[in-house]
């Protein structure tokens, strides 16, 4: 038998493994995306107004303020020691990113003014990223350090990136405050001209998120 048409037929045999290996591959990682969530901690001000700005990204689906990145326990509104006022971003990944959320976050706020924003001044109201994996580390990290080249901010970004610890929610009078108060207290606002350059499109690594 010819042998060329031997070495054609065992290759249409493993392209179409190959496909069908790789259209299975695609169904079991939609289907265990489907259902997925990712969150994470924001700090940058009073959360009235970075709440209801963050909230309305594409694929956010749930915001929560609160008081995260200190020490004491049980914080409240009046007392929150060392906590800042904090959002909890919960977005679903195939319809947006961390990065994109970020990009947002860095465009509401100023972060190139340490431990201040708009009127408050105080730890409460710093700049944060408190991460919950080494994924969320290293996009806030690059993202900071692209912004600080850019020249396009203001100044050096002084935003903290620590590893986050227990987000305590506020009091139900805090959560949704501008939806339900919409002339209420905020000096957040988006700063289009605070954009990076797009990027050209990258090749997925095929790794998830890294944990802590």
């Amino acid at each position: 038998m010819d042998t060329g048409i031997i070495r054609k037929a065992q290759n249409e045999h493993r392209n179409t493994f190959e496909s069908e290996q790789n259209a299975s591959d695609q169904r079991r990682l939609r289907g265990r995306n489907v259902s997925r969530k990712s969150s994470v901690l924001l700090a940058g001000g009073s959360f009235w107004g970075m709440q209801q700005l963050l909230r309305q990204i594409p694929g956010v689906i749930h915001t929560c303020v609160g008081y995260s990145g200190g020490l004491m326990h049980r914080p409240t509104y009046h007392a929150k020691g060392d906590h800042a006022d904090t959002v909890e971003v919960t977005f679903n990944p195939r319809q947006t990113s961390l990065r994109a959320i970020l990009e947002v976050f860095f465009q509401i706020h100023d972060p190139t003014t340490l431990n201040r924003q708009g009127p408050d001044v105080g730890p409460t109201y710093r700049s944060a990223v408190f991460f919950q994996s080494l994924y969320q580390r290293r996009v806030a990290r690059g993202l900071i350090q692209a912004m600080n080249r850019s020249g396009v901010w203001p100044g050096a970004v002084m935003t903290e990136v620590s590893k986050a610890g227990v987000f305590w929610p506020a009091e139900p009078e805090h959560q949704d405050y501008l939806q339900r108060h919409p002339n209420g207290f905020t000096y957040h606002f988006p700063r289009p001209h605070w954009h990076l350059p797009a990027r050209a499109p990258r090749r997925a690594s095929g790794k998830g998120d890294e944990t802590c």
